[in-house]
């Protein structure tokens, strides 16, 4: 995610930025979901969850901060 940041000066039209945009999204929702499961499967059962609040309140809160 960081290096689309690096790559907008280099992108000559908003179509560039459009499809970068999407390439994230894409990643980004197949990594939060993973992430999701991936808590599930760890965490003790009378703590999941505490532990998928906690992982997407944190998410929540770094999206809406970057």
């Amino acid at each position: 995610m960081v290096t689309s940041y690096i790559v907008y000066p280099f992108l000559t039209s908003w179509l560039h930025i459009m499809a970068v945009e999407a390439f994230i999204g894409v990643a980004f929702t197949a990594w939060t979901s993973g992430q999701s499961a991936y808590l599930i499967n760890l965490a003790p059962l009378k703590l999941r969850v505490t532990y998928l609040a906690a992982s997407m309140t944190v998410i929540g809160v770094s999206n809406f901060l970057g």
